[in-house]
């Protein structure tokens, strides 16, 4: 049996949940939030439309916390670095939390190319 009839027979709700576990599993593994990146772009073109804004929204969620990172650590100099490092815990966990909600209701993310929540 192929891997992707498994994946037909569960939920198309299971693999975005995954990845926002998995994101949100990054803060006591470090890594997790990788699988979840792999996971939406490999599931992301074969999905339904509404869940491919969940799998856009995944992928976006990872790349700007990914650069506020960068940009919290290039700002360290002048200590605002701090500010944006406090800051994006709870920014990235209020997306993750955001986009399990809209799953769970088996809606589509909004707007899913936001650099907001």
């Amino acid at each position: 049996m192929s891997d992707s009839s498994s994946v037909a027979h569960t939920s198309p709700r299971s693999v975005p949940c995954f990845i926002y576990a998995s994101y949100l599993a990054g803060f006591l593994t470090g890594f997790s939030p990788l699988v979840g990146l792999v996971a939406a772009y490999f599931y992301r073109d074969q999905a339904p439309e509404w869940l491919k804004s969940h799998y856009d929204y995944a992928i976006r969620t990872f790349w700007l916390s990914f650069a506020w990172l960068a940009i919290g650590l290039g700002l360290m100099v002048v200590a605002v670095g701090l500010f944006v490092w406090l800051l994006l815990p709870v920014w990235f966990i209020v997306r993750c939390v955001r986009g399990l909600s809209f799953l769970d209701r088996s809606e589509a993310i909004p707007d899913p190319k936001t650099w907001w929540v």
